[in-house]
């Protein structure tokens, strides 16, 4: 199983050098993906520019509700500031509006600028805003424009491991998309839950049931 550790989702206004230590405990650990935003990336190059780590950073986070051109800088930084892979939080206000050619082009645009840096374009969907039927709808229109991976929501707030861990086992059932289901686990018997249901990957937020054991 893919297994990433992500620390941008914090609602607490954290220290930096916190945020860079924890990506450094997760490196020990040998997670071999790590997400984190832009500012804090920058702080961890030192460490992590010979590293054989991904490394993703948000773009369009939490909801996505900005233009196409804003994400598309946002992209672009991201990528020269070092990282391998982009998160991008699609729009919603395309999605209720039915703007499917805006939803496309803001996909498309970003991904052709991933693929400039020889980077992954990963696509946050926010699977709570929309009714499954939706969620499914916007799944396969991503993976016309050639998408590869999905994250079903940011993380943030409560978002359920088992709400989450079903969804993106129903897409994975739906459609090609590897996905990364990225609902909050804290506990070991909810870690051992996603790595039973066989599902791409997880992402975690926390180191602390793993400290003591390892992550292979």
């Amino acid at each position: 199983m893919y297994l990433e550790f992500c620390n941008y989702n914090r609602r607490s206004a954290d220290k930096s050098e916190d945020k860079v230590k924890e990506l450094f405990n997760a490196v020990e650990l040998n997670f071999k993906s790590i997400s984190t935003d832009l500012y804090i990336l920058r702080k961890s190059q030192e460490f992590l520019k010979d590293l054989d780590i991904s490394i993703s950073v948000p773009v369009g986070y939490p909801l996505g509700k900005m233009d196409r051109k804003t994400k598309e800088h946002e992209t672009l930084a991201a990528l020269k500031g070092g990282a391998s892979a982009i998160d991008l939080v699609i729009n919603p206000y395309l999605v209720m509006d039915r703007e499917f050619v805006g939803l496309a082009d803001e996909v498309t645009s970003n991904l052709n600028i991933c693929q400039d840096y020889n980077a992954d374009l990963r696509i946050t969907i926010n699977y709570s805003l929309y009714p499954q039927a939706k969620s499914l709808s916007i799944c396969n229109a991503l993976q016309d424009c050639g998408i590869e991976f999905l994250i079903p929501s940011n993380g943030f707030y409560n978002d359920d491991i088992s709400e989450n861990l079903l969804m993106s086992k129903t897409i994975e059932k739906n459609t090609s998309l590897r996905v990364i289901t990225s609902g909050q686990v804290w506990l070991k018997k909810q870690f051992d839950m996603v790595v039973k249901s066989k599902i791409f990957g997880l992402r975690l937020y926390s180191l602390n049931f793993l400290t003591n054991k390892g992550v292979n």
